[in-house]
């Protein structure tokens, strides 16, 4: 059966990046998209920029096509969100990419996830809609995380943890068995993380302390 053609929503390098890994996995790569407030050019890395509005039209049918949402973790992954939502109000065909090169033990993995080459997740795991986990990371079993989470590179997560939604967690973190993680946090890249997590903060360290609070979602760059 013959895959649709995928367009990739964003022209960033992770956009870039994700074609890349899509291509070498055997996807056919047809655009990229933006929204027509973004849109600058009308093409991209040799590709065209096709505006996320007229896509039916252009790609002759909803079914003609799915969309694979590389837009990232601004703002708390806030703009990802958004993003997700429209796509669905839309009823577009949102793309869930789980890597070839993925080991994967779970069937409990919402629409719009990247899971990306070399993670591991074990069994008794749920992942929320449009999270983004990172090359290499793993995730033990018996984990809960929520939607629009971003979670790095060579990041491992315990059992039983839990996490909301809406988190960045940076690369090399380890996150320690029967800790939970709010909404809307940052835990620092290399953090060592022992203890519950609370929403709005930033914890780095090892082990990871609390470092400040998040007041302006708007206003965080990672």
């Amino acid at each position: 059966m013959e895959l649709k053609k995928v367009i990739i929503l964003g022209t960033t390098q992770f956009s870039v990046m994700m074609c890349s890994i899509l291509e070498s996995e055997g996807y056919s790569v047809y655009a990229y998209s933006t929204y027509k407030e973004y849109l600058n050019s009308n093409f991209f890395m040799g590709c065209p920029v096709f505006p996320t509005e007229d896509l039916v039209e252009l790609m002759g049918g909803v079914e003609n096509f799915m969309i694979l949402n590389t837009i990232g973790y601004s703002k708390l992954n806030t703009i990802r969100e958004r993003t997700f939502a429209d796509l669905k109000m839309r009823e577009y065909d949102i793309m869930t990419f789980i890597s070839q090169k993925a080991n994967i033990y779970t069937d409990k993995i919402g629409q719009g996830c990247i899971v990306m080459p070399g993670c591991f997740i074990g069994n008794n795991i749920v992942l929320g809609e449009s999270n983004v986990i990172y090359t290499n990371t793993v995730l033990t079993h018996d984990i809960s995380i929520g939607a629009y989470n971003f979670i790095g590179a060579n990041v491992v997560i315990g059992r039983n943890v839990t996490m909301d939604t809406n988190n960045f967690v940076g690369m090399n973190s380890v996150i320690k068995n029967r800790v939970s993680v709010g909404s809307y946090s940052i835990i620092g890249c290399g953090s060592n993380v022992i203890a519950s997590i609370k929403s709005y903060s930033v914890y780095t360290g090892n082990p990871a302390v609390h470092k400040k609070n998040i007041l302006d979602i708007n206003s965080v760059n990672i």
